[in-house]
């Protein structure tokens, strides 16, 4: 076999070793599909970690009241009704992490300063004076207590629960009850 050199040394004849416009074409349009492909897998496995995260937080947030209940034979309140449900946690948060402020006022409510709940920063709303304890969506993670110890609460959005204590977010879904993240299930 013969071969024809050029001038740069190399065979006459023989692909130089770049892609063409075609290949070139091809390799994006199929990162482009695959990228799509993976894009909807992404969102779930975001969502799922979401929803695995308010669990940990309701749970956590759930023990912490039962926690304050053992320790001083009362559930944190601000007031004196029955069933207390409280929309927006900044003051039982005060009481929870042993932190002065609305609801602990000079730790009024938490007087041996025990931190019953950990709260990372991102994990709370921008008001800075109050801030909630909220969930993955940005939405405050709800909370009541049977204050009077009748034995069920009823929480809003849901049936009534055999629970002291009920601690839920709301979840992505808000108008969806059955997706809501809750701590008596």
């Amino acid at each position: 076999m013969k071969w024809n050199i050029n001038r740069q040394g190399r065979a006459a004849g023989r692909h130089n070793g770049g892609f063409t416009l075609i290949e070139l074409m091809v390799v994006i349009a199929i990162i482009a599909v695959l990228a799509s492909l993976s894009v909807p897998v992404i969102g779930r496995a975001l969502e799922s970690a979401r929803r695995a995260q308010a669990n940990t937080e309701v749970a956590a947030l759930h023990s912490a009241v039962r926690a304050y209940y053992n320790e001083y034979s009362r559930f944190p309140h601000q007031g004196d009704g029955t069933a207390e449900y409280i929309d927006g946690n900044s003051r039982l948060l005060n009481v929870l992490r042993a932190r002065d402020g609305t609801g602990n006022s000079g730790h009024a409510n938490n007087r041996r300063r025990i931190v019953f709940l950990e709260v990372t920063d991102r994990s709370l709303s921008d008001d800075e004076a109050n801030p909630d304890f909220v969930d993955p969506w940005g939405r405050p993670y709800r909370v009541m207590v049977d204050i009077d110890f009748e034995g069920a609460i009823t929480p809003r959005d849901h049936d009534e629960a055999e629970v002291l204590v009920a601690a839920w977010s709301l979840g992505e879904e808000p108008e969806n009850v059955e997706r809501h993240i809750t701590s008596w299930k």
